[in-house]
């Protein structure tokens, strides 16, 4: 209770926007009363000189709450002296009516809006003073009085919950807003179409624009173009409300040029209705966790002497194309080759030479084949090449013209020119495959070349189907 002052807390107060508003109705209602009340004179049949005064002394307090340099607490109060003086005009022209004694509870009740508890104790007070000096046999007053303390005790009450309320509403605002501010990640506050409403210093600096460029940008604009659609589909299922938030990763274009890969957390504020009004977005720059995954990445799937893919990525790569041609019928072939008599090259001019030549067929394979192709090292001087939307004919073709490469190829390691050749085996997968099939049977086409001679292409027969009532593997 420490922070009540005279019934409010000690920031209560509206807000300048909000209080300007309330102050034009109240004017107009208290314009209003001034005619209203002279209307009501005439219609009572009562002289020009009893009903003037009361008219004019409207008017003036309404003239003062006009002037705009006033304090706000001298206008306000303007507005109050001018309602009483409608209550004071209406009891004496209705000669003291009951009714008209009810006037001074819609005047309260006016006054609340300006939530002013040293407003409303004058009010409350200035209303019982009339009640007291204008006290009749047979006229309401001990009743009157209790009930205008009650209802000024009610306003007192609610403008302190609502000062309360607002205090806590502001504090929030507060926490968040250094929250937002200070966040070490960028920070958005996006509308349901993608454009900017608010932004932190940290986005700014992530994306290398002021603060007034980001604010007239959406987050379509900063994204690279190729990622723009990608998460077009997510957004869609939040603001439909099949979700209450998204998570996803898209590279942003940096104001000098290059790319910022981000992490994007969306979740929505929704509305009175449920529905999102705006989201929250966390955008965390991720770059240098995408180049270090990417580079671990690399090195899981690649050949660390040659570049090439190792055998893991290439058995992962060759059941994916099983599966394809499994399901959609897609067409394409292995290739297996190894070096002819790498050996005795090995143990005559050493490893160092030896690595220096597969480096050199390497690149020769990388030279030879499409760019859809991928092409593998499977350990020593064992290759392979997987071929999609090839048939046996494009892919004996393929091997024969990197077998001519490689046989024409002078290379020089180490000060020594070396020739060498390569043998090859190639395999179709077909309906009904599985990968290790595929590799058996592009190895023993390629043991046929090694045993007639080497240097050359054999092509894997077509998988047989099943013997009738036998089970394939």
């Amino acid at each position: 209770m420490g922070r009540l002052r005279f019934g409010f807390s000690p920031r209560a107060g509206l807000p300048d926007d909000v209080w300007d508003e309330r102050q034009r109705w109240l004017r107009l209602i208290l314009w209003t009363h001034a005619g209203a009340l002279a209307l009501f004179g005439a219609a009572r049949a009562e002289q020009f000189a009893t009903i003037a005064p009361y008219v004019l002394a409207i008017v003036a307090f309404a003239a003062v709450a006009h002037v705009r340099r006033l304090p706000r607490r001298l206008q306000s109060a303007a507005v109050a002296a001018g309602l009483l003086s409608t209550s004071v005009g209406l009891v004496a022209l209705w000669d003291g009516a009951t009714a008209a004694w009810s006037h001074p509870f819609l005047v309260l009740a006016l006054l609340m809006l300006y939530e002013d508890t040293s407003l409303l104790l004058l009010t409350v007070a200035v209303v019982v003073a009339t009640h007291i000096i204008s006290d009749r046999a047979g006229e309401p007053s001990a009743g009157h009085v209790v009930f205008v303390a009650l209802v000024g005790g009610a306003g007192i009450v609610a403008g302190w919950l609502n000062g309360s309320l607002r205090d806590e509403a502001r504090e929030a605002v507060q926490r968040f807003r250094s929250s937002f501010d200070s966040a070490p990640i960028g920070m958005a506050i996006v509308s349901l179409k993608g454009r900017f409403i608010d932004v932190n210093s940290a986005l700014c600096e992530l994306v290398g624009h002021r603060r007034e460029t980001v604010l007239g940008l959406s987050l379509r604009e900063l994204t690279l173009e190729e990622d723009r659609d990608a998460d077009a589909h997510l957004v869609r299922q939040v603001v439909a409300g099949n979700r209450r938030s998204t998570q996803y990763e898209k590279r942003f274009l940096h104001a000098e040029g290059h790319l910022v890969w981000v992490n994007i957390s969306l979740s929505f504020v929704s509305g009175a209705s449920g529905s999102p009004d705006y989201f929250i977005a966390q955008i965390e720059d991720v770059t240098e966790r995408k180049r270090t995954l990417d580079e671990l990445q690399h090195l899981a799937d690649h050949d660390p002497l040659t570049g090439l893919l190792n055998r893991r990525r290439l058995e992962k790569e060759l059941a994916q194309a099983v599966a394809l041609t499994e399901r959609y019928g897609h067409r394409a072939c292995l290739v297996l080759l190894d070096l002819d008599n790498f050996k005795a090259t090995n143990d005559s001019l050493g490893h160092g030479v030896g690595d220096e030549l597969l480096k050199n067929i390497a690149e020769v394979l990388r030279s030879r084949v499409r760019r859809s192709d991928l092409v593998a090292r499977l350990g020593g001087d064992e290759f392979a090449i997987l071929l999609p939307q090839a048939n046996r004919e494009h892919a004996r073709r393929a091997a024969e013209g990197i077998a001519k490469a490689i046989r024409e190829r002078i290379h020089i390691t180490d000060g020594h020119e070396l020739r060498t050749t390569a043998s090859f085996g190639v395999a179709a997968i077909e309906p009904g495959d599985v990968p290790d099939r595929v590799l058996l049977r592009a190895d023993q086409a390629l043991y046929h070349v090694k045993e007639h001679g080497r240097d050359g292409v054999a092509v894997a027969p077509p998988l047989l189907p099943p013997a009738r009532g036998v089970r394939s593997d």
